[in-house]
């Protein structure tokens, strides 16, 4: 096989495998619009209804533990967690790595991590899912995902693609038909949507979704890191030939998935953010030239999320940083970042108690956003975008 091909099955693999488990759970497709959805995928029954909203946490017990005890939800006292919190002169944020698509054995989450929600004044999504306009997502879908009046998804696939799209979905007893208007991007991505909620993963479960839905419970203000056009952009931007080979090879190895999705919840659970962190650059470490494909994915969005987290810290507020698990880990991670750039950053740990935020007082907040050298009130001043 020649150099140039390989790489580029290299590439697609890192695309549909790593960054579908990722971004899959972020599309929402609704029947009742004119683009329609595909047939369900039928659901694995596991048993767990969606946990219900839980009680602000009473303040963790200070009696001794022994290194074994475990709490309510299963974690061990004193081993880490998927959680940080980071500390500014002004403010502070908690960081939590999510994973968008989850069973709901996964729940309840650790205590540490309810605590330091409840904590917070502001809940920070990679989108702010609480002002998603379903209009909005089905213009997006129809600009970027369906092929116009006249063509269909056959007339852009190879013949290896368009056999191993009917074999599959002869298997799975869906018609071809229900999906010949969308482009191969979002074909792989709804397949792969499909075939983890057969496993049980269910993007209503999801980590994001969880404090979504205690945000608005408790009406703690929501804000955004990016919009719904920028992240569908990402798997949309690429040429045709690159989606069509990210279709076929999802249909190959689809397969995978299982095993990426357990070994993500499981590299979670224990708070290995080294371990997530290689199941993610695997690929990469053992091929350099798909380097590019991971800056474009992961590294250049964690400069920009990092960028307006230092925002925050500045404005003396405390926020609570739900993003991807995948941005928080490796060098070029969030935290990595953050502590580089000499902020304090720990890592929580099971059974560790969390002090309440020391709040500013009116003084000390008036000359936050009025600070008395004019040369400093730029800095200063709350950025728009964190304003709801």
């Amino acid at each position: 096989m020649p150099a140039d091909r390989k790489r580029q099955q290299l590439l697609i693999k890192l695309l549909s495998v790593v960054s579908l488990v990722c971004l899959v759970a972020s599309l929402q497709v609704d029947a009742k619009q004119p683009v329609k959805a595909p047939p369900k995928a039928p659901v694995a029954k596991t048993g767990a209804a969606k946990p219900p909203l839980p009680k602000t946490p009473p303040p963790h017990s200070t009696s001794a533990k022994t290194p074994a005890a475990k709490d309510s939800a299963g974690y061990t006292a004193g081993t880490p967690e998927f959680l940080w919190k980071v500390t500014s002169d002004k403010g502070t944020a908690y960081l939590i790595g999510t994973l968008h698509m989850v069973r709901g054995s996964f729940y309840p989450l650790p205590k540490e991590m309810e605590t330091a929600f409840h904590q917070s004044e502001f809940l920070v999504l990679e989108i702010d899912l609480s002002k998603t306009d379903p209009s909005v997502m089905q213009k997006l879908l129809a600009t970027k995902g369906i092929y116009p009046s006249g063509d269909s998804l056959s007339k852009h696939l190879t013949e290896a693609s368009r056999k191993a799209l009917s074999e599959y979905l002869t298997r799975q007893g869906q018609p071809i038909a229900a999906y010949d208007k969308m482009r191969p991007w979002l074909v792989a991505l709804l397949l792969t949507k499909g075939e983890l909620q057969k496993m049980g993963f269910q993007p209503e479960l999801g980590i994001d979704q969880h404090f979504l839905h205690e945000a608005r419970a408790t009406e703690k203000k929501v804000l955004g890191l990016e919009t719904e056009e920028f992240q569908i952009s990402l798997l949309a931007g690429f040429p045709d030939d690159l989606q069509d080979e990210m279709l076929r090879l999802t249909l190959l190895e689809v397969k995978e998935l299982r095993t990426v999705a357990d070994d993500m919840m499981a590299k979670w659970r224990a708070g290995d953010d080294k371990g997530l962190d290689f199941v993610l650059t695997k690929d990469t470490r053992k091929h350099p030239e798909l380097q590019p494909v991971q800056e474009k994915m992961l590294y250049e969005r964690n400069v920009t999320m990092t960028a307006k987290i230092e925002e925050m810290l500045a404005t003396g507020k405390t926020h609570f940083v739900a993003v991807g698990s995948g941005h928080m880990v490796g060098e070029k991670g969030i935290i990595a970042s953050l502590r580089k750039k000499g902020y304090q950053v720990e890592q929580v740990k099971a059974g560790q108690a969390l002090p309440p935020p020391v709040k500013k007082t009116d003084s000390a907040a008036q000359a936050i956003d009025a600070p008395a050298k004019p040369a400093d009130t730029e800095s200063a001043r709350t950025p728009d975008w964190i304003t709801p």
